[in-house]
């Protein structure tokens, strides 16, 4: 991303590429996704992140179920499109959302039962 460009008048600097302009463009707007409205919603707001990087298999939900599996408690993180959710290591199995109790309910089938 930098070249590194050394003169014999001049100190070594660095030569920003076209990438590091790219970058410098959106510098200093910090963009708050946690007020962008969801897709497919009209009344849910907020992503966690980027809406591109949206967790769509529910791969949260199904690590939180094995994490409550393994160590009898699971970090649930407050989703921004929750109004009033709170960040929380939950050591109750009702205390996970509805699909994290569905896997684990899966999960702790045995294979004959499934």
């Amino acid at each position: 991303m930098w070249r590194k460009v050394c003169s014999s008048r001049s100190p070594v600097f660095w030569e920003t590429c076209k990438d590091a302009i790219a970058w410098d463009v959106c510098a200093g707007t910090r963009q708050d996704n946690r007020n962008h409205q969801r897709s497919g919603s009209m009344h849910l707001q907020g992503y966690r992140f980027f809406a591109d990087d949206e967790d769509n298999f529910g791969l949260e939900d199904m690590l939180q179920a094995l994490m409550f599996m393994k160590t009898d408690s699971a970090y649930v993180p407050a989703k921004p499109w929750q109004p009033g959710a709170q960040n929380t290591t939950v050591t109750q199995a009702n205390s996970l959302s509805k699909e994290a109790q569905n896997h684990l309910a899966n999960m702790s089938l045995s294979p004959c039962e499934a």
